[in-house]
Parts: structure tokens; sequence; C-alpha cells
């Protein structure tokens, strides 16, 4: 656990950022609060233009990260940024990050000047779960010729016959047996989450049973999420919308309204009472306990102003904030199935609610 607080998990984007900006509704006076993670999910909701993004993660590392990014966007052009952060090749990335560094606390430029080889390799992949999820992609390798011709499928209708009637075979369902492994998600994987699942849940059945759903509404190859799971890298063509040309002047225009703030999630809400629109709060429950998660949606509470709104996401520990002393909420339950069905990060369910004080 105190690793992984404390080195840079996440890097890239593994979350569906339309479901936020639906949910939230973001305007020009709206203070939101969120979770740093990669940085990803600040920065895509900098597309709506609200007032303040406060970006909290008690991983210092992860803030280190979204500095660099939020440096990258405010002092190049969009196709110095996309070689830079590592979605092209380029052999001038520490040539360039001394271009960066002056807008870097004096904390992460001595971080970064000891991990200057993530720098020199593209910081967009650099996270301890990009890692792994690159070498998962060559799990497909055996099986390329088939995951190109799903990827390149004409139509849904070939693209969810190629997976039920090849992919979805005996080698996938022994891999779908090894995903139900306790063990190798807790030492393997390193997840901390791991003691909080519920016992009777299989992991892999679930999994393969939401892959199953999004390959079946959705053509592949527009989905950034699977991508990065199958591929260990993004598709040009199909980019989570932070990274997109279109939104890129947008972001550069706004980026100073994002406030890195390195704290527990339950201090920081504390620290700033009744001053919050919105709640973009990702799967934190993920590696709350029972007892943590109360405590924080107490704090959630007192950060709150009346009516702000909260996109909470759940990933295999699922908790119930509603029934909380304390927490008045009411929940859009048509909007959470409704993403549900949509996310293209397919492994989530959601809590879409909004505060009444």
């Amino acid at each position: 656990m105190n690793n992984f607080f404390s080195t840079i998990i996440y890097s890239a984007a593994n979350e569906d950022p339309n479901s936020e900006l639906t949910t939230l509704q973001l305007t020009a006076d709206d203070t939101v609060l969120t979770i740093t993670g990669s940085g990803a999910r600040a920065l895509d909701l900098l597309i709506a233009n609200p007032k303040k993004i406060i970006s909290v993660d008690m991983n210092k590392t992860q803030n280190f990260l979204l500095e660099l990014k939020c440096s990258a966007y405010k002092n190049l052009n969009y196709p110095a940024f996309k070689k830079f952060i590592g979605l092209e090749n380029c052999n001038q990335r520490l040539t360039v990050y001394e271009t960066l560094k002056g807008d870097l606390t004096e904390e992460a430029q001595r971080y970064w000047q000891a991990e200057s080889k993530k720098i020199a390799n593209g910081i967009l992949y650099c996270g301890v779960w990009e890692s792994y999820l690159l070498k998962l992609s060559w799990l497909t390798r055996y099986r390329s010729k088939l995951t190109k011709q799903i990827f390149n499928a004409d139509s849904l209708e070939t693209q969810k016959k190629l997976f039920q009637t090849q992919w979805n075979g005996f080698l996938w369902k022994q891999f779908v047996k090894i995903l139900n492994l306790r063990w190798i998600w807790k030492y393997l994987l390193k997840e901390p989450a791991i003691d909080l699942i519920d016992s009777e849940l299989h992991i892999g059945r679930y999994l393969a049973h939401r892959l199953e759903h999004i390959v079946s509404i959705q053509k592949v190859n527009t989905n950034p999420f699977l991508n990065l799971i199958i591929f260990g890298k993004y598709n040009a063509q199909c980019l989570p919308l932070h990274l997109q040309a279109q939104y890129f002047d947008t972001i550069k225009a706004s980026i100073g309204k994002i406030q890195p703030v390195t704290m527990a999630l339950d201090e920081c809400l504390k620290a700033y009472p009744n001053s919050i629109d919105a709640f973009s709060i990702s799967d934190f429950s993920s590696y709350a306990t029972p007892q943590q998660y109360t405590s924080i949606w107490q704090s959630i509470m007192i950060a709150a102003k009346d009516k702000a709104r909260v996109c909470e996401r759940f990933f295999l520990v699922n908790y119930q904030p509603e029934v909380i002393e304390g927490v008045n909420i009411i929940r859009n339950k048509a909007l959470e199935l409704q993403l549900l069905q949509s996310d293209h990060s397919f492994i989530y369910s959601f809590n879409c609610a909004t505060i009444k004080k």
C-alpha cells in the first residue's frame, strides 16, 4: 500500500470523461473537486470551462505528473505536445523538459530530475498500471490476426460475431478463471483494494461480462480504453478527449484553473467548507474501508454547496452513500443505468447524485 501511494501508478486515461461531463453539467461559475490520478480527469473537465478545479491526491508523484502535463499544455503547441507527452516518437524530450520545468514546484523538479528516463520515454505511459497493460498486451500477440480482424471489422455485427464465435473460446475462458485468482491482483498487480472486494464476486466473470457488453454495442476501434488495454497504447485516431487536437486550445487557455493539492481526500474536503459545486471523485471507494468511505462522504457534505453534483465511479467495491448518517443526496438512477451501458470504460458502475443541504 505504501508503495502504491509513493510512485506514479496511473499516467494515462482509463475513464470516459463524457460520463463526468454529462453528469456534472459544469458552468463557468463552478468550482470542481476531483482526484488527480493521471491528471486526465482534471484536464478533461477543463473542456467545460469551470471557474476552478481543485485536483487532490495523497500521492504527491501523481500531482508532479499533473504539474508537468499542465506545463506542456501551457508552453507547447499541439504538434510539440504530442511528441513530448509520448503520442509520437521524439528523441528531444529532455531538451523540451528544460523549457517546461520553470513552471514546476521545486519538489516536482527534483522528482523529474531523478526520473528523467520517464520523460525521455514519454510521460503518457510512465505509470505502473500502464506498464502492466503493455505487458498484458503481449498476451494478445498469439491472437494478433483475430485482434486485428475485430478492431478492423466493417460493422458492429461482424465485430460481435468475431468476438462470440472466435474470441470467446476455450483459451479466453481459462484466462477469465485466472483473473479471479486474488493473489495475482494482490502480489503481481499490487492492487491495494483487493481485500475490500466481496469474496463472492468472481472478478474474471464480471470483467468478461462487461467486455462482452461493450463489444456488443460499440465499435472497439472507437474506444480509447480498449485500445490501451489490448495494445498498451492509444490509437492516434482514437484518443481521450484531452489529447484530441480539437480540445487542445480550450485546455491550454484554461490550464491555470487547475490547482493540484497533495492531501488525503477527507482532509482536503474539510479544508473547503461549503465551497464545491461539483465532485468528480472517480472510484475512491476501491481504496476505502467502510469506515473511511463513511468519513469521506461525511466530509463531502461539509465541502458541498447546496445542489452540488456528484459523479462517483465504482469498480468491484460498491457502497451506498445515501444510507450514511448525515449524507443527503438524490441519486439519478436512470442516468446511472445509462452510463453503465454507454461508458467506454466499461468496468465501472456509477453514483450520479445531487446533494441537498
